[in-house]
């Protein structure tokens, strides 16, 4: 089997345990000669989805992400609607899909699924003209995403992102009311999320329903602003139990549109302001998960 490994050196994770990887790691990969391994780095931002698309272009039967979300998002992106499997070993700093899918974060381990996992085509979605394999954010989280300090996350990992958020409600956030349409039908709220996996910023179930196999985006709208209100469904939140509030509506849905003027964030990369239009494109990719799966 050929095998290209594409890995993001600006990862935190990856910077300080790569030395150890390359040593021991890739040899474990090539299973006694059987596999044939390649390895190359992205150097600029977009970089690995043009990587990935190469090698399905150059007939690797495997493209392997090493890195966190975003450089499994770039890699979806270069390999949707063919036959490659893409493979995970996760070193980055929160790991949203690994979790969601029961990926090991030793990469060591994330190998052995490489090497004796289960390929499984699942969804995708996309929004406007990019591929995402978590979630799409509009509201406070889309304005945290695209002004955050990227040099924050080497101090603080995943609590930059709560860091940032958190500065700019209290100092720059002004709530904007948008128009959400889900397959036709018209909702309002001041944050949305469009979900393909349960998970949202580590192991918070925001969309508890959501699954990467049902052909389904599952869509998260909270309706109502105001600090009281947007401390109790922060507290929901950490709870895991938002939806049992009225004035928060969960559904699915295959095509969904949101508009106002708000920021908006795909997989955690920056997308500037509405309006999006989603959609999900089921069994797009086919990625190797572990057997109990």
């Amino acid at each position: 089997m050929r095998i290209r490994l594409i890995y993001n050196p600006m990862s935190k994770k990856a910077k300080s345990a790569y030395a150890l990887f390359l040593d021991l790691g890739l040899k474990r990969l090539a299973d006694g000669g059987k596999n044939e391994i390649e390895l190359v780095k992205t150097r600029k931002p977009f970089d690995a989805a043009n990587l990935a698309k190469e090698a399905v272009d150059l007939g690797f039967d495997m493209v392997v992400a090493i890195g966190g979300d975003g450089t499994l998002n770039e890699v979806i992106n270069g390999v949707v609607g063919s036959d490659i499997i893409v493979g995970l070993i996760p070193f980055g700093i929160t790991n949203v899909f690994a979790l969601e899918v029961g990926i090991p974060r030793d990469p060591f381990d994330a190998i052995d699924v490489l090497l004796h996992g289960r390929p499984v085509k699942i969804d995708v979605g996309k929004a406007n003209e990019r591929y995402f394999i978590l979630m799409v954010g509009a509201g406070l989280d889309g304005v945290a995403v695209n002004n955050f300090p990227f040099k924050l996350k080497w101090f603080l990992g995943r609590l930059s992102y709560i860091v940032t958020g958190a500065y700019y409600y209290f100092t720059k956030y002004t709530p904007e009311r948008m128009e959400i349409i889900v397959d036709g039908k018209k909702f309002y709220g001041y944050q949305v999320m469009v979900n393909n996996v349960s998970l949202y910023g580590g192991k918070l179930k925001i969309a508890p329903g959501a699954s990467i196999f049902d052909g389904f985006l599952d869509v998260c709208i909270f309706t109502r602003s105001g600090f009281f209100d947007d401390v109790r469904y922060l507290w929901s939140i950490l709870n895991s139990n938002h939806h049992r509030w009225s004035d928060v509506i969960l559904l699915k849905g295959k095509e969904v549109e949101i508009k106002g003027d708000s920021y908006f964030h795909v997989d955690s990369e920056p997308m500037g302001k509405l309006p999006v239009e989603i959609k999900v494109v089921p069994r797009a990719v086919k990625i190797m998960l572990p057997q109990r799966r």
